[in-house]
């Protein structure tokens, strides 16, 4: 996930609501076009559309397989964008993310979905942090060994 590049972002420039709203569209628009396809083709099959899409979204998916990845990015840049706009410290944004991530975790946890949807959504954090404290890990027992175990 996009954490490092985001707080890499954050460090060099201001990240605001345009910044947020071009993530967001470059998350959902490559999404489209497969979704579209699919769905006619469904569709041209005589396959039932409506009811499937419901339970596709109740299966933390959009509609298509493996997209739980796109709806876990839309809540982690919510959490990211709007602890930022807090102005929280860094020290409490990283809480901040820890603990609404891992809201999310028990969340899905207790829908019953299963798999890595949740779990992965923790590398988010860690590239956070990993650009924080980048200079520290790759100096730590001379960098290589360090970088490889992260």
């Amino acid at each position: 996930m996009s954490g490092y590049g985001l707080e890499y972002k954050h460090e060099h420039s201001a990240l605001d609501l345009m910044a947020f709203k071009k993530r967001i569209k470059n998350l959902l628009i490559p999404v489209i076009p497969p979704l579209v396809i699919y769905l006619v083709v469904r569709w041209a099959l005589g396959l039932p559309i409506g009811n499937y899409i419901v339970a596709d979204l109740r299966s933390y998916d959009l509609i298509l397989p493996m997209t739980w990845f796109v709806i876990s990015l839309l809540f982690i840049y919510v959490f990211y964008f709007v602890g930022r706009s807090l102005r929280l410290g860094n020290k409490v944004f990283y809480g901040w993310v820890f603990a609404l991530t891992t809201v999310l975790a028990l969340a899905l946890i207790k829908a019953g979905i299963s798999g890595t949807s949740f779990e992965s959504n923790y590398v988010f954090l860690c590239g956070i942090l990993f650009n924080r404290y980048e200079d520290k890990i790759l100096d730590f027992r001379g960098g290589a060994q360090a970088s490889c175990a992260c």
